[in-house]
């Protein structure tokens, strides 16, 4: 009996190369991106426009607007390697949470682990004696 695995399916991304409404094409990729890239693109985006708005602007004014390919350039750059790279054979944001939660255990606590300072006391069990109804 050969059973097929439904994880190879659900793995893959979502790939759009056309942005297109009742029929009309309005924008076209040349090869396709996944769905994940535009929510990176995006969000870095959106936080470039929050924060560094002000700097940009103001650097833009002493050298012809070059600051303003940022814009662009970075949110592509970050797109492209959260999509594309595999540190340690990883998806990126599962690695970036490894990553923090090996800062917070073993960089910011202090602790000794050899000596059995973080060591979690162990609940003691709870015994009933039987009861007779």
């Amino acid at each position: 009996m050969h059973t097929y695995d439904y994880s190879v399916g659900l793995d893959t991304p979502y790939w759009i190369q056309e942005f297109s409404a009742r029929g009309k094409v309005y924008f076209r990729f040349q090869t396709p991106k996944s769905v994940p890239f535009f929510a990176v693109f995006l969000g870095v985006f959106m936080i470039l426009l929050v924060f560094f708005l002000q700097p940009i602007a103001f650097l833009s004014k002493y050298t012809l607007g070059a600051p303003w390919l940022l814009f662009f350039f970075l949110p592509m750059k970050a797109g492209k390697s959260y999509v594309e790279e595999l540190p340690d054979g990883k998806k990126l944001h599962f690695y970036l949470w490894g990553l923090a939660r090996f800062f917070r255990d073993f960089i910011l606590d202090k602790r000794l682990v050899y000596q059995e300072e973080r060591r979690e006391a162990v609940a003691p069990k709870l015994v009933f004696e039987k009861t007779y109804l």
